[in-house]
């Protein structure tokens, strides 16, 4: 296994002591010192939070202290990193991991049907060849930086990418700047945008810091508690009741058929999402900054453009210590960068330092697997899904289909839903975690319908239809959810997985 964060703890776990014993040994190649991925601790900074509430940042088997799963409560960074830490210790981890040993090159040997990884361990360089490989370095890896960096060379100005800023030195380099320009629409340019405006790592308040946010268009905001500050957030936004308005892949049943198809379910869809949006909006308080309001419908944030506004943030905005501009970066020099705005103005800066919050980019074989490749708002339980269809492959308890077959389903079933979606190295792990449907009682259908379930050996569990999957992941699932009951492993499925058309286990 290379890498060893959140996918990477969670694949471990499961391939160690959840796969039989097929495994002869498991060896894992982390480059850094310590566990944790974005969450370690070189890489993480003050008052950053989990982007996704408590309870859906979560491994299933493993929770939080019971002061932590408060519903509509957001993790701390640090409280993450001990999190992961604790699972580590816990499932003993830590013997099978190499640390500081980065694998510069992977060969696949056709004689030996083996994978040989070029290693390196400070000066020392050697080899080592494994039957299985399964790849873990997920998608915040290798930063993004506009060509515009290239050609920056007379820039005075320092710069910085967001993964960088866990760095104390940084830090304080960036507390130092009073002009301070952060490019990014994604939760980490909010994050950091606030911070340096709030001077939150500044030893001396003395100085009055100004922030510009630069970005081409704004994602969508999510308040803590909506409908009018009245429920908390995980528990409408996972519903049953938001999910059956959204599209789907297979033939539906006859309520989804007429939401989706006919005039009238398109005109209840189109007004129930205009409800959403609108309490969005009222309920950050966006109403006075029009330049914080996405142009795009809210339901195309649900793929994983969603963000939970920093505390503080549109205050900020609306005190003027944060700048927006939307718009792009045309030049830089000297001290002094050249914005195009979207109304086609130019206009000119005076910045200190520059902060790139501007995402990463993402650097497919026989007997290899990945593992943080599916973005989702429940990155833990994804995880844990794809970690047992990895170990349940390798070992050969899982049938993949021909690529002939995926691509049938994929053009079939999946040509509504968001582009992302549709590689086939996913085989739509993603929206299995959506579509896990469970059975329980009448007297408790309808309660269910916006409520969570928690899957346990005590409760009546099964799969139903499920009108956004393909068949293959209803068979997948369906076995995972039993293996998972038959373990007694108890997790909460939010919401959106409560279903009432399935079997007993």
């Amino acid at each position: 296994m290379i890498c060893i964060g959140l996918f990477g703890l969670i694949t471990a776990k499961i391939i160690i002591h959840e796969s039989a014993g097929f495994f002869d040994s498991v060896t894992i190649f982390e480059k850094e010192a310590e566990i944790g991925g974005v969450w370690r601790a070189g890489q993480i900074y003050p008052g950053l939070a989990s982007n996704s509430p408590a309870r859906t940042y979560e491994i299933p088997g493993f929770k939080y202290p019971e002061a932590q799963r408060k519903t509509g409560s957001h993790v701390s960074a640090e409280s993450i990193n001990a999190y992961l830490k604790s699972f580590s210790r816990t499932y003993g981890l830590e013997h099978h991991i190499s640390f500081e040993t980065l694998v510069s090159s992977i060969f696949w040997d056709r004689k030996t049907s083996l994978w040989t990884l070029s290693l390196q361990q400070g000066p020392k360089t050697f080899n080592k060849s494994f039957k299985f490989l399964v790849i873990c370095n997920g998608m915040y890896h290798e930063p993004n930086l506009p060509g515009i960096v290239s050609i920056s060379d007379s820039f005075t100005g320092k710069m910085f990418h967001s993964r960088n800023v866990g760095a104390h030195s940084v830090r304080e380099q960036l507390s130092g700047s009073l002009h301070n320009l952060v490019v990014g629409a994604g939760k980490s340019a909010l994050d950091l945008a606030t911070a340096l405006a709030r001077q939150a790592w500044a030893e001396s308040k003395s100085k009055c810091p100004h922030v510009t946010l630069l970005y081409r268009k704004p994602h969508w905001l999510s308040p803590r508690v909506i409908i009018r500050s009245s429920v908390f957030f995980e528990r409408v936004m996972f519903s049953r009741f938001v999910n059956a308005w959204l599209p789907f892949s297979e033939h539906p049943d006859r309520f989804h058929r007429w939401s989706a198809q006919s005039s009238l379910g398109k005109i209840c869809t189109h007004a129930i999402f205009a409800l959403i949006e609108d309490d969005f909006i009222k309920g950050c308080g966006q109403q006075d900054l029009p330049l914080t309001v996405p142009d795009y419908p809210i339901k195309q944030a649900l793929s994983g453009a969603l963000h939970v506004e920093p505390l503080g943030y549109l205050n900020l905005v609306r005190d003027g210590k944060i700048t927006i501009l939307q718009g792009e970066l045309r030049s830089m020099k000297g001290s002094t960068v050249t914005i195009r705005t979207r109304s086609n103005e130019q206009k000119q800066l005076k910045v200190d330092s520059i902060v790139w919050a501007t995402g990463y980019t993402l650097g497919p074989f026989r007997n290899i697997a990945f593992n943080g490749f599916a973005y989702s708002l429940l990155n833990p339980t994804v995880a844990y899904v794809s970690a047992h269809w990895i170990a349940d492959y390798f070992s050969g308890n899982l049938y993949i289909p021909s690529s002939s077959v995926v691509q049938k389903g994929k053009l079939k079933n999946w040509t509504t839903l968001p582009p992302r979606a549709l590689t086939t190295i996913r085989y739509r792990s993603i929206l299995c975690l959506a579509e896990k449907y469970f059975w329980c009682p009448w007297s408790k259908r309808y309660t269910h319908w916006l409520t969570c379930h928690t899957i346990r050996r005590s409760t009546y569990s099964g799969h139903g239809a499920s009108h956004r999957t393909c068949s293959w992941i209803k068979v997948q699932s369906y076995t995972l959810c039993k293996r998972m009951v038959q373990a007694n492993v108890s997790t909460d499925i939010f919401y959106a997985t409560c279903g009432e058309n399935g079997s007993k286990f």
